[in-house]
């Protein structure tokens, strides 16, 4: 829960409240940067996979299955048939 922009309790609450009893707030302020920035790389990587040879036959193969009518090109109906079939109304 929030309250006036600082988090007061979470699943990591106390890791953290303990990590800053021990090393400080400079050092885990420093820590969490780090950990940010490592998952920060983690999902620009992942969501980057289009620009590979498998990550961009793949994007072919899901145009291909969602371009019904094989004209070339997804038209709002194709779209929306495709985030049904992914559970999105």
């Amino acid at each position: 829960q929030k309250s006036g922009g600082v988090h007061q309790e979470g699943i990591f609450s106390p890791i953290v409240m303990t990590a800053k009893k021990v090393i400080g707030d400079d050092k885990l302020n420093k820590v969490r940067g780090k950990v940010i920035g490592l998952h920060t790389e983690a999902i620009s990587s992942f969501v980057n996979t289009h620009e590979t040879f498998m990550g961009s036959t793949v994007m072919l193969e899901i145009f291909a299955v969602m371009d019904k009518n094989k004209d070339g090109g997804v038209d709002e109906d194709e779209l929306a048939v495709a985030f049904k079939s992914l559970g999105f109304t």
